[in-house]
């Protein structure tokens, strides 16, 4: 496995007998396949694979409209989680920045290079036996993708009542492992 891949193994090796959620993980077809290597040798299934597909121009709406705290990484966004001070972080008082690569030509070359790795993944996905992964693509209106995800999760793996995060790691490039119960 990848660098990358042993951290998430070893993350899940610690969640034995408990559900959890890759978020952002894998982002290719080789991930995926070394995921599914690492879960077969352990005789785990991966019953849910949740595509989140949101349309080019609200995410681009969302680049433009992040201010970040560097320091302390948190994250503002004018449209929708506003500091309490126009241009300031809510907890030090001092300045948000713009980061340097959230302009629309750097997010247009990245959503191109996330659409041509991930299309072979979902492919992958798509392609294998109805009674393997199931695979959701969830698109449309922005506001109602939680609420859809909740029921395809609670549709998915009925004796999950409530989602309680007892587990929580950041791993590079933004993923994450959650458990729940």
């Amino acid at each position: 496995m990848s660098s990358c891949s042993d951290l998430v193994a070893q993350k899940l090796d610690t969640l034995r007998n408990k559900n959890w959620i890759l978020d952002g993980f894998p982002r290719t077809q080789r991930q995926g396949r070394l995921l599914d290597n690492y879960l077969k040798h352990r005789n785990l299934p991966l019953s849910l694979v949740v595509n989140v597909d949101i349309r080019d121009d609200v995410i681009l709406n969302w680049i433009a409209d992040r201010w970040v705290h560097i320091p302390s990484g948190r994250v503002y966004s004018t449209s929708y989680k506003p500091p309490k001070v126009s241009g300031y972080d809510d907890v030090t008082g001092e300045p948000l920045t713009k980061r340097p690569d959230d302009t629309p030509e750097i997010y247009s070359r990245r959503l191109d290079h996330y659409y041509a790795q991930t299309s072979p993944l979902l492919y992958y996905y798509a392609s294998r036996s109805p009674h393997a992964t199931r695979l959701v693509n969830l698109d449309g209106d922005v506001d109602l993708l939680w609420p859809t995800l909740d029921s395809v999760v609670r549709e998915s793996f009925p004796t999950v009542r409530e989602h309680t995060m007892l587990a929580r790691a950041r791993l590079p490039g933004q993923m994450q492992v959650r458990s729940s119960f």
